[in-house]
């Protein structure tokens, strides 16, 4: 579950406006873009490191989240200077994939789990 919440909010909110170029330069809501992929890295994170504590039981598991958190945590640092690239995605994509493959051969699949990061709009009730 836990890692299936990690890969939804890498694929939203950092894969996805990657690939359609809204981390570029002149793109449209391109601060917002940035910054929710900032909130769903971090989000993402701290996901991956609960479903590190389930998978101790399981070395290869284990290693395979620690392979992801580690390629997040380097993904994260570039998105947050603006030094992120389409390799530094599509490592962190290889990395998730190589997990689900570990995880259904060890009978633990996952997949992806819709999740919503918070807006910082303010709505305003009359």
């Amino acid at each position: 579950m836990h890692a299936g919440l990690a890969l939804g909010a890498f694929y939203r909110y950092i894969y996805k406006p990657l690939r359609s170029g809204g981390f570029n330069a002149g793109a449209d809501k391109r601060k917002r873009t940035f910054v929710k992929a900032a909130v769903a890295g971090a989000f993402a994170l701290h996901e991956l490191k609960v479903a590190k504590r389930f998978a101790t039981a399981n070395p290869t598991l284990c290693k395979g989240v620690q392979a992801v958190s580690d390629s997040f945590s380097e993904l994260t640092g570039k998105l947050r200077n603006g030094t992120a690239t389409e390799a530094d995605l599509d490592a962190s994509r290889n990395a998730f994939d190589a997990l689900k493959q570990d995880a259904a051969r060890s009978g633990y699949d996952f997949k992806e789990r819709e999740i919503a990061v918070p807006t910082t709009r303010r709505s305003h009730r009359p």
